[in-house]
């Protein structure tokens, strides 16, 4: 339901920094998973300014999203599994810290995005493809140094795909269903990604670097995050359509946001399970 003594919202600059405009906003640019705890104490530190009966009565939605950088600069440097598993152990070392110090929250964790799509539409582009794949050398380097000798990205795809099971797999196990107060959504949108380069310049949806996202691909991503929000887990959309702008809206039936616990369905024999698709 729409809130309008709802805190915490940034209204311009970065969040790495403390000032009037930012909030509870501590995301930091170029941040990677070893920023993630630093930032989620600033955040708890910044949360309990707003007051002690704000912080202990008041819910909290946390949005965590993380891992292009990790996996454009920093994979190459170790084995798949040891890169993914450094990845998943900074994160939940933040989740950890968050389920402890911070009640009454819901955090929405938005799964890796496939930035393999990203890559392969826009080098196979007759107008952007060797703006982007030089582009990618510097911004993405790891993606060229593990697909040398190929066209396809191939290597990386696989790369990310790994990361994106992984973390799945571990926030699936990590949620503890007992807790009515603290959980983690895993958001699935970016699972893989559709863009449409013909467009106008003002609804193009990267940013210079072919990699990060413009405005106009933050709007997509915005509606996409709210739309997975309200999706029954297990049946939550996994596809990234960067030109996306229509808006779910909750309903009387279901208007709350979707966790682990209340997506769980009756289903003949008195069993309740989550029903995938």
């Amino acid at each position: 339901m729409y809130n309008p003594s709802l805190q915490g919202f940034s209204t311009g600059g970065k969040g790495c920094h403390k000032n009037g405009t930012n909030d509870l906003n501590v995301a930091q640019h170029n941040a990677t998973g070893k920023n993630m705890l630093s930032q989620a104490k600033e955040l708890v530190e910044r949360a309990r300014e707003l007051g002690q009966r704000s912080f202990t009565r008041d819910w909290k939605l946390i949005t965590i999203y993380v891992g292009t950088i990790d996996v454009c600069t920093l994979s190459c440097l170790y084995s798949e599994e040891e890169g993914a598993e450094h990845w998943i152990n900074n994160i939940t070392e933040a989740l950890d810290f968050l389920k402890h110090n911070l009640p009454r929250a819901l955090v929405n964790l938005v799964q890796l995005m496939n930035i393999g799509d990203v890559m392969t539409s826009t080098i196979s582009d007759s107008k952007l493809g060797n703006v982007c794949n030089s582009l990618y050398m510097t911004v993405c380097d790891c993606a060229h140094r593990m697909n040398e000798n190929e066209t396809d990205l191939e290597t990386f795809i696989e790369l990310i795909e790994n990361y994106q099971t992984m973390l799945h797999f571990t926030i699936s196990h990590w949620n503890d269903p007992m807790l009515n107060n603290f959980t983690v959504i895993l958001q699935p949108f970016m699972k893989t990604v559709t863009l449409d380069l013909n467009t106008d310049v003002d609804q193009f949806p990267l940013a210079s670097d072919c990699l990060h996202l413009s405005p106009s691909g933050y709007r997509s991503m915005a509606v996409a995050l709210w739309n997975n929000m309200f999706e029954r887990v297990g049946r939550k959309t996994s596809n990234f359509h960067m030109s996306e702008t229509q808006l779910k809206c909750p309903t009387e039936a279901d208007p709350y946001i979707y966790t682990e616990r209340n997506s769980i369905v009756q289903v003949p024999g008195n069993l309740n399970r989550i029903i995938s698709t």
